[in-house]
């Protein structure tokens, strides 16, 4: 395998492209209480996404009864002095789909997301292997949430089984991203997918939290995802 995939041969990162274009995840991003510092989807205005005056005194704290702490040892963690005292902490979450169920209070915020992942085989379907097993979804769909200054460290995925998606919502400037030998950084409107079994690590040095959609896809070498029904 390979540790960084092409994401424009995934129709899930098409699907949440055009929805970005289209302005649908502003509304959800606006429904969330998610700050944008300072981009903008090209439909932002036609739906209205704005950013009152105490979410920007609040360093543009995304939602924050909604999002909770990651307690991860497999993915250590080191913030700022200060900032892991909150009840999220640097590393917190939003989850829209635990592995089993999507959380449908979290779901009715983030709806075209949802609606966008719902659809999407190779996040929501199941994969038949050569030798007949069928495999379900591979893992969680969630929101991430990393204050600046904070530093993911190096670590590394449970399986090489499975791909991971990462696509930015708000915040993604001055964070760099590396995957094995390769160090990378956010786009405006796009995703990226990656094989988290390489080793990998975040460092934002940036001045508002990264918001990022995660969501685990079925691994292409393992078979065709179809949704059932």
């Amino acid at each position: 395998s390979v540790a960084w995939w092409d994401a424009s041969a995934f129709p899930v990162a098409a699907a949440l492209e055009h929805a970005w274009a289209s302005g649908d995840i502003a509304a959800d991003l606006r429904r969330m209480g998610v700050v944008r510092p300072t981009d903008q989807p090209p439909a932002a205005s036609a739906v209205g996404v704005e950013v009152s005056g105490a979410a920007r005194a609040s360093e543009g704290v995304a939602g924050d009864d909604r999002f909770a702490r990651i307690v991860s040892s497999g993915a250590p963690i080191r913030g700022r002095p200060g900032d892991d005292a909150g009840r999220a902490g640097v590393w917190s979450e939003m989850m829209l789909f635990d592995g089993n169920r999507w959380v449908e209070e979290h779901c009715q915020l983030a709806r075209s997301l949802c609606g966008v992942l719902r659809r999407s085989a190779e996040v929501a379907g199941n994969v038949t292997t050569l030798d007949g097993r069928v495999l379900g979804p591979q893992g969680q769909v969630t929101i991430l949430r990393l204050r600046p200054g904070a530093h993911v460290l190096p670590h590394v995925g449970v399986t090489n089984q499975r791909l991971v998606l990462q696509f930015p919502l708000s915040g993604w400037e001055g964070v760099r991203f590396r995957v094995a030998d390769e160090w990378r950084t956010y786009h405006r409107g796009s995703a990226m997918v990656f094989d988290d079994s390489f080793e990998h690590e975040v460092v934002h040095v940036g001045n508002a939290p990264r918001v990022v959609l995660y969501a685990v896809l079925h691994h292409p070498e393992l078979g065709t995802p179809i949704i059932n029904g």
